[in-house]
C-alpha cells in the first residue's frame, strides 16, 4: 500500500518533510488502510504522530502537560474510517466485520428489508468467522438456516440502500449492537471489532435471536471464549490524500518533521482538528517555541522551522 504516486502535488509536498516525517506519513496512510478509509487526512496524520513516543510531537504534546494518548483517539475519532466512537476511544472494525457489515446491508437491500437489523448482522458475522469457529457454535447449537430465515422475514418493509454512508440504513438495534461489539472487543483487549464481536453483540441486544438461531448468548460466550480476534487484514490498495492533507502538507518549509506538522495543522483555525489542538494547549506558541528543543529521530542537532 502506498499513496498515490501518480499525485505530483502530493509527492512534491512530501519531498519537503524530513526522513522521519515521509516515514510518519506511510504510517498514517497504512492507518487510513487499516481503518477502512478511502483517503489519507490531516487526522491519520497527526493520530499517528501523536502516537509515536518516539516523535517530537508525542513528546511536545508531554511537555505541555497533556496525555497524548487520550489526544490521538480524539484525533481518530475525526478521522475518516469506519469506526465505532464511543466515550473511551475510537476503535476500528476487523477487515472481516466490515465484510460482515457491508453483506448485512446487501442482504437487507435486496430483501427490500426497512433497515438492516441484528439478525442480518448475526448471520453475516457468522459467516465470516475464523475457520472452524463456525463449526463450534453450530456444535453450541446454532442453525444457520434458521437465522437466514429470520433475517429473510424482515424483508418487504421499506427499501435499504445498498450504497453511500455504511450505518445510514442501519437500525437503532443494530447499532447498538456495533456499539456493545466494540465494548465486547475492548474486554478482551482486541483492537478491532470482530465478526465474533459482532455476533455476540447481536445475541445481547436482540434476544429474541437466541431462539430463532438456536444459539443462548451464553453458549455462545463459551463457545468463542479466547476466540474473538480476527488476524485479517485489509486488502491492500492506492489511497489518495484529501484535499486538507494536500493543504495542510503544502504549508510546510523543507525538512519539516512531526513538530511542524503539528504546527501546520493551526493554519487553519475553524478546522476541527485545530481547535482539538487547542483544547489541549498545543498552541502555535507552544510549538514555535519548542522547535530546536524537542527533535525527531535522525533530526540535525539544531535547525528552525520557517513557516511557507
Amino acid at each position: 500500500m502506498t499513496l498515490d504516486p501518480s499525485d505530483a502535488v502530493l509527492q512534491e509536498a512530501r519531498a519537503r518533510l524530513s526522513p522521519y516525517g515521509r516515514e510518519t506519513l506511510e504510517r498514517a496512510a497504512a492507518l487510513a488502510l487499516r481503518i477502512h478509509s478511502d483517503h489519507v487526512g490531516p487526522e491519520h496524520l497527526v493520530h499517528t504522530l501523536l502516537g509515536d513516543e518516539d516523535s517530537a510531537a508525542h513528546r511536545v504534546v508531554l511537555h505541555a502537560f497533556a496525555d497524548p494518548e487520550t489526544l490521538a483517539d480524539e484525533v481518530l475519532a475525526l478521522a475518516e474510517g469506519i469506526l465505532v466512537v464511543g466515550s473511551a476511544r475510537a476503535r476500528p472494525f476487523s477487515a472481516g466485520a466490515v465484510q460482515a457489515l457491508g453483506a448485512a446491508r446487501g442482504d437487507a437491500a435486496a430483501a427490500a428489508a426497512g433497515a438492516v437489523e441484528p439478525a442480518h448482522l448475526l448471520l453475516h458475522a457468522f459467516d465470516r468467522l475464523e475457520a472452524g469457529l463456525g463449526d463450534v457454535l453450530v456444535a453450541a447449537g446454532f442453525e444457520r438456516a434458521r437465522a437466514a430465515d429470520a433475517a429473510a422475514e424482515l424483508g418487504g418493509r421499506g427499501p435499504v440502500e445498498d450504497s453511500g454512508p455504511l450505518f445510514r440504513s442501519f437500525s437503532t438495534p443494530a447499532k447498538q449492537a456495533l456499539s456493545r461489539g466494540a465494548h465486547q472487543a475492548a474486554r478482551e483487549e482486541i483492537e478491532a471489532v470482530s465478526p465474533g464481536c459482532v455476533l455476540l453483540a447481536c445475541l445481547e441486544v436482540e434476544p429474541a435471536l437466541e431462539g430463532t438461531a438456536g444459539l443462548p448468548l451464553h453458549r455462545a460466550r463459551m463457545a468463542l471464549a479466547g476466540k474473538l480476534g480476527d488476524p485479517g487484514a485489509p486488502a491492500d490498495r492506492v489511497l489518495e490524500a484529501d484535499e486538507p492533507l494536500r493543504t495542510l502538507l503544502g504549508r510546510l518549509a523543507a525538512g519539516s518533521g512531526t513538530l511542524e506538522i503539528l504546527l501546520a495543522c493551526h493554519g487553519d483555525p475553524a478546522r476541527e482538528l485545530a481547535q482539538l489542538l487547542g483544547r489541549h494547549r498545543i498552541t502555535p506558541p507552544l510549538l514555535e517555541r519548542s522547535q530546536g528543543v524537542f527533535r525527531d529521530p535522525g533530526d540535525p542537532p539544531a535547525g528552525s522551522f520557517e513557516r511557507s
